[in-house]
């Protein structure tokens, strides 16, 4: 992936994530976002890193990822820079995959990253993946463990990785927690870490690692936690 010549990078906006790690000068949103970024990226990265290499140990020539939620793509031109071979992003926000396009063709790599301007819940592809990344959506949604049911049974991935925000109220309680809608929203849920462990063994996934941190820039105690999942298909 190579750096260019970074004009008409803004044309459609303000971007949910800074690309300036890799080498593009884009103007980010305001307000949660550079804080929460920098909250999550380090770790969402690493375990990405670490399910390409160990998906390459295995001598598979050609690495399929599956961005779920991936709104600008951020983690899926790391996917691709990574060496994943295949990725597809999927995610309802039409124009955060635009501007993910632009930088698709600035990089020529049409051919290694497509893009799905589709509901998480309606994307349906023959396709099974190596590696599924489901950053940022499940808190969204209001049946986390039907949509982990659709990502064991429909895209078969070997490694699954999930970072969500949580209550720091509920996160360790030993029973498990589900409330929908999210506390002080009209939409979405929050869940805590015994919710969310039993859905994931359920469908046959083991937890490789599990990290917690808080997002710097979410205030309210129920958005402030952030769960972080590496997790291997048995």
């Amino acid at each position: 992936m190579k750096k260019e010549n970074n004009e008409d990078i803004n044309t459609l906006g303000d971007w949910y994530h800074s690309f300036k790690s890799l080498g593009i000068d884009n103007l980010q949103k305001g307000g949660i976002y550079p804080l929460n970024q920098v909250s999550k990226e380090g770790i969402i990265l690493s375990y990405l890193r670490l399910a390409i290499e160990k998906t390459k140990a295995s001598s598979k020539e050609n690495i399929s990822v599956l961005d779920l939620f991936s709104a600008d793509c951020y983690y899926a031109f790391y996917a691709e820079k990574y060496g994943a071979n295949i990725v597809h992003c999927v995610d309802s926000d039409k124009l955060a995959l635009q501007q993910a396009k632009i930088l698709i063709n600035k990089w020529n790599i049409e051919d290694k990253i497509k893009i799905f301007a589709e509901d998480v819940f309606k994307f349906e592809n023959a396709f099974e993946y190596d590696i599924v990344l489901c950053c940022g959506g499940l808190y969204h949604i209001y049946d986390p463990p039907e949509l982990i049911k659709k990502i064991a049974d429909k895209h078969k991935p070997n490694y699954l990785i999930i970072q969500t925000a949580c209550s720091l109220n509920k996160l360790f309680d030993f029973a498990p927690y589900f409330e929908s809608p999210a506390p002080g929203w009209t939409w979405g849920c929050r869940f805590n870490k015994s919710y969310l462990n039993d859905i994931l063994l359920k469908n046959n996934f083991s937890i490789v690692d599990f990290t917690f941190n808080e997002l710097e820039g979410n205030e309210r105690v129920e958005d402030r936690g952030s769960m972080y999942y590496l997790l291997k298909r048995k």
